[in-house]
């Protein structure tokens, strides 16, 4: 079996929390701050042609479609789905990504963002709630996540 994912890449922003990412594939998005006021990085779908995505109903009833020619899926109204973003994040004992809704996307597209998120690859799940059609396009916005360290200390008593 042989293994496609990057060499492991590192950034932060400022003096900020350093966090490790591997890309999938080439065309994975690494994310970005926007502006160096930015608080969140920007994570991004990124799709390939071809790629399968499951969609599940309103009725929780699982459906598959296919990534098309134009590197984007739709969803229908009442459907979910977890947004492919290609990278994983290598996070040590003590680090944390949260991932935030992009407001844009709520509020435009009648979108309500939940989470998920697993401790080494995240992705965005999106429930669209309007009556027309969302498509989600490769490179599109769909998160902002923020990195933080946790703290803990244990007391014994």
């Amino acid at each position: 079996m042989t293994n496609n994912i990057s060499p492991l890449m590192q950034f932060a922003h400022d003096d900020a929390e350093i966090i490790k990412v591997h890309k999938l594939f080439e065309q994975a998005h690494l994310p970005v701050y926007a502006t160096q006021q930015s608080a969140c990085f920007d994570l991004r779908a990124s799709l390939r042609q071809g790629d399968l995505i499951n969609i599940f109903s309103r009725n929780h009833l699982p459906h598959t479609t296919s990534v098309t020619k134009d590197l984007s899926f739709s969803l229908n109204r009442g459907e979910r789905c977890l947004v492919p973003t290609g990278l994983i994040f290598d996070l040590e004992s003590n680090q944390s990504l949260r991932i935030h809704p992009r407001s844009g996307l709520a509020w435009k597209n009648a979108v309500t963002p939940k989470i998920f998120l697993h401790k080494i690859s995240p992705l965005k799940r999106l429930i669209h709630w309007r009556h027309q059609c969302l498509h989600i396009g490769h490179h599109q916005l769909i998160a902002g996540v923020i990195a933080h360290r946790v703290l803990t200390r244990l007391i014994d008593k």
